[in-house]
């Protein structure tokens, strides 16, 4: 008996390794790839900041796509055709301190692969202001806004990838691009400066009394259509038509166009106001400004909005309210003839129809400033 079972015991011995064999898979070399992004469509979105680099979301899911590492404090930017996206950062040798590197790194649009480092004689390093870095309508250049040591913009050939020149912008402050050869930036004894190229700076006549009722500084600067769209603390909206020497329209107050009295500076007037971060958005087809709105008095100008207000900017009209899910604190809106209004509000993401104002979709656990990912 005992021999019998050492025998079938040979037998198991004899065919387990087979039997491992069978089971064992096949190796196949591995292949090295890259992966492609797919590009760019009318309702993606790019949302960058909250320490977590910058994030492009598909607008119609809000499925995360991609994502690009950048430093603390980065400005990011797309150009007009979706083909390279930009990053103007600094990065220190020794985490926090030690020799500073200034530079405005491009990515590749399909591959998101960093294509190229341009080294910067400086740049603002502060809170991402979407006007810290700007690129022209046709995407040869890019404006870098300096304080390194007075206000200056840097202007990169980014076909060339290297530096055009420097134009000191001295009393103005942060950098609009528009069209393929200007920008401009504001100023504080309330003028505009504009400058083609690396020309000259003009500077317009005085038109808001920065003192009292400033500009926004993330008021809208239309790099397509030449055009900008200025709002002021209390609510009235300058119309420019950008050039070496702009033409300014006339102020009009939103709160009139609502149906309201007009805000004023005086302390205790409690009524709807701007404010936000990124706080306007400009449908280019329509002529439609979204833009944030709260109730509180003069110089709340950084409270969330509570309610999108649609601005009909050729007629001067409210064209429509939105009461939003949550307080909001940055805007954006696609460019195609049926746009998606983005709207980050306390670490929620919501995609809301811009003609209607109902949600389309939401998603938690989103941080950052908002970007439209396509202005074709």
């Amino acid at each position: 008996m005992i021999a019998r079972s050492l025998l079938l015991f040979g037998v198991f011995l004899t065919a387990s390794p087979a039997l491992v064999a069978a089971e064992r898979p096949v190796l196949e070399a591995e292949v090295a790839d890259i992966a492609k992004l797919r590009p760019l469509k009318d309702h993606d979105l790019i949302i960058s900041g909250g320490g977590e680099g910058a994030k492009i979301f598909d607008g119609d899911t809000l499925q995360h796509v991609a994502q690009l590492y950048t430093a603390p404090h980065s400005h990011v930017a797309v150009d007009p055709q979706g083909q390279n996206f930009y990053v103007a950062e600094s990065y220190w040798s020794l985490g926090n301190r030690g020799q500073r590197r200034d530079l405005l790194t491009v990515y590749a649009g399909d591959t998101l692969n960093r294509t190229a480092e341009i080294n910067l004689p400086g740049r603002l390093y502060s809170d991402p202001k979407s006007a810290g870095l700007a690129i022209s309508s046709d995407g040869h250049f890019g404006y870098v806004y300096n304080f390194d040591p007075a206000s200056s913009v840097i202007v990169v050939d980014l076909q060339k990838r290297k530096i055009a020149g420097t134009v000191s912008i001295a009393g103005c402050g942060l950098v609009y691009a528009w069209g393929p050869r200007g920008f401009a930036s504001l100023c504080a004894d309330g003028t505009m400066a504009t400058v083609v190229g690396t020309g000259s700076v003009v500077r317009s006549p005085v038109f808001f009394d920065a003192g009292k009722d400033p500009v926004f500084d993330e008021s809208v600067f239309d790099r397509r259509s030449n055009k900008a769209l200025l709002l002021t603390y209390t609510g009235n909206l300058y119309t420019v038509d950008l050039a070496e020497k702009p033409r300014i329209g006339a102020p009009w107050s939103i709160q009139q166009a609502a149906g309201l009295s007009a805000a004023t500076t005086k302390p205790g007037q409690v009524t709807w106001r701007p404010g936000g971060a990124r706080l306007a958005a400009y449908h280019r087809a329509s002529g439609r400004l979204f833009v944030l709105m709260h109730e509180g008095v003069h110089w709340s100008h950084a409270q969330p909005g509570t309610e999108v207000w649609v601005l009909d900017t050729v007629n001067h009209k409210v064209a429509g309210r939105y009461a939003l899910p949550q307080s909001a604190n940055s805007i954006a809106v696609t460019q195609d003839a049926h746009p998606v209004l983005f709207a980050v509000a306390e670490e929620w993401l919501w995609a809301l129809d811009a003609q209607t104002g109902d949600v389309l979709h939401a998603r938690q656990g989103i941080r950052g400033e908002l970007l439209s990912g396509k202005d074709f």
